[in-house]
């Protein structure tokens, strides 16, 4: 019998190989940051150290781009190294760097998070949302939010503007850096993104296009796409559903079963699967292929987020609403491992096909591997012993 526990610390092996051989570039930048936070994941949901020192390599990789002036580089790629710090910083003794002797690092990781915090609120735009300039399917009224690149005119590529996922990083930092500091700057822009995006739900409810589309999955930016309206990424749902709960944490005490991320939750689970397994919607290839890889990251970093959302909904809410989903994933992405090298599929299930996928040939199997890491994870968490391959 393999326990998802088991399961997951051999992945895990697996992903830091990989994390070591991915070149350490501006193209490879945020797929090395959100790595690093599978990884470190991973390691909390089975009670693992960082033996390996993955934590100190990822933080000279950030500093080996980040101090550069590396091409590549979006705004919301510092949310993801900010995110993945923050948990480190968070988790600092369950990681194994209790002593004293790793101050250093650990204040190291505290200003690099700020660093990226600062990256993001630099792209705060106190403007109306545009079609034109955040390439989306409508104008709105909407004020506030931050630029995924510096809003600079019409050169800006066409996905740039205030999308979901930039702003959802951003929130997710300003939150995790008000509890860590107990700063109430950051505070006060995890409340303005509270804001706005409490701004865009309420246009949804009076019929007009908003944050979510009809089966209640978060647009890849509010509105919908200019260019794919009915675009809803799997990674988005999970973002926007942590954040959200951690805002309205800080606001009431539960139940929360009846809030936005409960509703995301049941949202993702039943529309954007297939016979019970995530399954990402690639029809956004068709003008966005060059992107696919970077999309293909969403699948782990959904479940990532929304095991946080039903770890505080408490294990009723979860073996009764999401439970039966979380091992299904698992199981299925253990089962479709490489023998020979123990890879993790971008494919789920059965339903998609293993590749072609263009571009980001060199680090493919590292994105592909710790998105499907990502489920083994949240499996992990709440079931460490169940067997994963039905023994």
């Amino acid at each position: 019998m393999t326990s998802n526990r088991s399961a997951t610390t051999t992945a895990f092996r697996r992903a830091d190989q990989l994390y070591r051989a991915a070149g350490v570039n501006g193209a490879n930048f945020w797929f090395l940051g959100n790595a690093l936070h599978a990884g470190l994941r991973a390691l909390i949901a089975t009670g693992g150290r960082d033996a390996t020192s993955l934590l100190p390599y990822g933080l000279e990789a950030f500093r080996a781009v980040a101090g550069t002036d590396a091409g590549g580089i979006w705004r919301d790629d510092y949310g993801w190294w900010g995110g993945a710090f923050c948990t480190a910083i968070r988790n600092r003794a369950a990681l194994g760097y209790g002593d004293p002797a790793h101050d250093a690092l650990f204040d190291a990781l505290l200003a690099e998070s700020v660093r990226c915090w600062k990256k993001l609120e630099g792209n705060w735009s106190d403007t109306a949302y545009s079609a034109e300039i955040d390439h989306a399917a409508h104008d709105a009224d909407v004020v506030g939010g931050a630029f995924n690149v510096a809003p600079d005119g019409s050169d800006s590529p066409q996905l740039a503007g205030r999308n979901s996922v930039t702003n959802a990083g951003f929130w997710l930092l300003s939150l995790e850096l008000e509890a860590i500091t107990k700063d109430r700057s950051f505070g006060s822009r995890a409340l303005a993104l509270s804001s706005w995006v409490g701004a865009w739900e309420a246009r949804g409810r009076a019929g007009q296009p908003g944050l979510r589309d009809d089966r209640g999955l978060v647009f890849e930016r509010p509105t919908g796409n200019a260019v794919f309206p009915a675009w809803a990424w799997s990674g988005d749902q999970g973002a926007v559903a942590i954040d959200s709960l951690r805002q309205l944490e800080k606001q009431m005490g539960p139940p929360y079963t009846d809030s936005l991320a409960a509703h995301l939750v049941i949202a993702a689970r039943d529309g954007l699967s297939v016979e019970g397994i995530l399954t990402e919607d690639l029809a956004f290839r068709s003008e966005f292929d060059q992107f696919t890889v970077d999309y293909s990251t969403g699948k782990g970093i959904c479940l990532r987020y929304l095991s946080d959302v039903c770890a505080t909904l408490g294990p009723e809410w979860t073996a009764r609403e999401f439970g039966t989903f979380i091992t299904a994933n698992a199981s299925s992405v253990w089962a479709r491992r490489d023998p020979a090298t123990g890879d993790l599929p971008f494919a789920w299930g059965a339903v998609q096909p293993r590749e072609p996928i263009t571009g980001h040939e060199d680090i493919q199997p590292l994105v592909f591997h710790v998105s499907a890491l990502d489920a083994l994870s949240a499996a992990s968490r709440f079931w460490p012993d169940a067997p994963i391959d039905g023994a």
